[in-house]
């Protein structure tokens, strides 16, 4: 499996609070929120919480909301221990292949794609008040894009409340492109866009990049983060065969 990794600062930003992370097998995107650093803080305690293999295929989906539950718990804690760090939380989109499947954990509006034969397939729901009413049939898919509130999140790791973990699978096929990203490249980079842009390239690193630098030259005033895993045979056990996991929200607890 072929991973790259790639970041930038946002426009309107004074510093970059993203996180990422790619080893074979597991890529990760989180977006911190917070002030004074906070943000940034959140993002890369998420990261270090999730950043393990998981167990066998079928006691994956458990094991992704307990690594998940053990992040928001830890930020938490980390904000009841510093004044500086209150109300920091940070979204959290991470990827494990295991099995000839990716099995993904989700919170917040950061986003995973598969890029199948150059289409881009959406795993994950954002966790937004825009998507929201796309989903309740309030707003269209193209009014969503434009509408005022669309970064503003419903669920987020470090808050006071338990939170809900989406976790999805897809069986992979050799070819397939895997794409985490946070909203700094999904606000100014249309779906058909970054399939275009990860099927031409040649590396997994060449493609976060190449996404990276096509937000930034379209002005992206967020921070801009991209993990990418370009799938081959071996990753997939000689499984060709296709399909798409449907989403599973279970709560975690505190």
């Amino acid at each position: 499996m072929d991973v790259g990794l790639a970041s930038g600062r946002g426009a309107a930003r004074e510093r970059n609070e993203d996180a990422c992370a790619a080893d074979q097998g597991f890529l990760a995107v989180a977006d911190g929120m917070g002030g004074h650093r906070a943000g940034e803080v959140a993002a890369a305690l998420a990261l270090a919480c999730v950043r393990q293999p998981l167990p066998a295929r079928r006691a994956a989906r458990e094991a992704v909301r307990e690594l998940f539950d053990q992040a928001h718990r830890t930020i938490q804690e980390q904000a009841l221990l510093h004044a500086d760090r209150r109300g920091m939380g940070t979204t959290l989109t991470a990827l494990w292949v295991v099995d000839g499947r990716a099995v993904v954990g989700h919170v917040g509006d950061s986003r995973a794609y598969l890029v199948r034969q150059g289409v881009a397939h959406q795993l994950t729901q954002d966790h937004s008040v825009a998507a929201e009413l796309v989903r309740n049939g309030t707003l269209t898919q193209e009014e969503a894009w434009h509408h005022p509130h669309r970064h503003v999140l419903t669920r987020s790791l470090g808050g006071p409340e338990p939170v809900t973990v989406d976790v999805v699978e897809v069986a992979l096929q050799p070819g397939d492109r895997l794409v985490l990203c946070t909203d700094g490249v999904s606000a100014v980079v249309r779906d058909g866009e970054l399939a275009q842009v990860v099927q031409s390239c040649t590396s997994a690193q060449q493609a976060a990049c190449s996404l990276v630098e096509l937000a930034r030259a379209r002005g992206s005033r967020d921070d801009m983060t991209v993990a990418v895993a370009f799938i081959d045979a071996g990753d997939v056990g000689g499984q060709v065969a296709g399909g798409f996991g449907q989403v599973d929200e279970g709560g975690s607890g505190q």
